[in-house]
């Protein structure tokens, strides 16, 4: 599988000079998706946020994944989809990985307010 984020033209050559060399037929399909590029979470946002989640976490005597799961569900909200097996839509807590950093630093602020909010201490240094 290749990825390719077109900054310049000569990526995109290599994108398209990879897309030509496929073996293209009706067994092996492939699926070729174009999108705006938008950076994903960073390595120190995730630290920080899971910090945080820890925090709260001890101070409301609940795990860790509950807790995440719980602000996840505040802050993000659940999302719908489709069971492939029964047709019924389902509705699912969406995974952090996916957000870029802008929405991850949105979740990161609010779950650092409601931290505020309970009387759990929080400092720029995750000291």
């Amino acid at each position: 599988m290749s990825f390719f984020i077109l900054r310049s033209n000569d990526i995109r050559n290599r994108c398209l000079e990879e897309i030509g060399e496929l073996e293209i037929n009706e067994r092996t399909p492939y699926q070729v998706e174009i999108k705006e590029y938008k950076h994903n979470r960073t390595v120190e946002q995730n630290r920080r946020f899971h910090w945080v989640i820890r925090k709260i976490a001890a101070h409301v005597g609940e795990s860790v994944d509950m807790m995440k799961q719980i602000i996840t569900q505040q802050f993000i909200g659940m999302r719908a989809g489709v069971d492939p097996l029964t047709g019924d839509v389902v509705h699912y807590l969406p995974s952090t990985a996916g957000l870029t950093t802008a929405e991850f630093s949105d979740l990161i602020i609010q779950t650092e307010a409601l931290a505020a909010e309970l009387g759990v201490a929080i400092d720029e240094n995750m000291g």
